[in-house]
């Protein structure tokens, strides 16, 4: 059997230093849940991707499972491009063409222009949070909540609770403990919580990912919980027309405000 081949990828990255890594092992053989666990924990990035390469995958069509340094989730966004890059420079994929990566969260079509991955996100999960704001204080501390807008679960693979602040310099008040941000998403049954606000600028949000009930504390850029506040914000009708940007990692001292998403519910 051929070794399996492994990458590093920053996700998102508008620079050195910046993005979300990603891990990306492609093997021609499945890889047991307990090895790919054990991988992850050694690569011990946010979330590492195992996928198939297979005849599907050679014909566009690959399958992946993710796994954080603590366990495995459905899907993941930002290890989901890097899997798209590593297949276009090992020579897989080209650019130019349309893919597919299937995981047990969905099935997540890509369009690989020049340099560039698409990754189409459809919304599965849009229900009001079965927790109020006095939750969301008590793990977070005094924020300063947007309480006309509702505390929601969206999501397009993962499942992330929506937290809207009044503005961007209310996210650098958050308290962050990492039990009570995780019993707040398993009280609200997300995997993450997604705190935003707007951004100067049209169509400009600012979030924050926080991601300890399922692997880091928090992350600086996301792919599935960009991809639910876009649809989040596009249904409550708080979109000028249908795209946006949405910046995130500024708390964390890794700002990268590219990327680009288009909303269409």
């Amino acid at each position: 059997m051929l070794a399996p081949r492994v990458w590093i990828y920053a996700s998102f990255a508008a620079g050195l230093g910046g993005g979300n890594p990603a891990g990306v092992v492609a093997s021609p053989e499945p890889i047991s849940t307990q090895t790919a666990q054990s991988i992850a924990a050694v690569l011990s990035v946010p979330t590492t991707g195992f996928v198939l390469l297979d005849d599907a995958a050679a014909n566009g069509s690959a399958s992946a499972r993710f796994f954080t340094p603590e366990k495995e989730i459905d899907a993941c966004g930002h290890v989901t491009i890097a899997i798209a890059t590593a297949f276009v420079d090992c020579g897989i994929w080209r650019w130019g063409r349309g893919a597919l990566v299937s995981a047990s969260g969905g099935e997540f079509p890509l369009r690989l222009r020049d340099g560039r991955v698409e990754m189409e996100q459809r919304l599965q999960a849009f229900e009001r949070a079965n927790v109020d704001w006095s939750h969301v204080m008590a793990a977070l501390g005094p924020i300063r909540p947007r309480s006309e807008l509702p505390l929601t679960v969206a999501g397009t693979g993962l499942r992330h609770l929506i937290v809207p602040l009044t503005d961007a310099a209310a996210l650098s008040e958050l308290a962050l403990d990492r039990e009570r941000i995780t019993a707040l998403a398993e009280r609200s049954e997300a995997d993450t919580i997604c705190v935003w606000a707007p951004a100067a600028g049209r169509n400009r949000f600012r979030t924050r990912d926080l991601c300890a009930r399922i692997g880091a504390l928090e992350e600086p850029a996301s792919g599935t919980t960009a991809g639910a506040l876009a649809l989040y914000l596009d249904e409550l009708g708080e979109l000028d027309g249908r795209e946006l940007t949405i910046e995130q990692g500024v708390e964390m001292g890794r700002p990268e405000p590219n990327r680009r998403l288009r909303s269409n519910t």
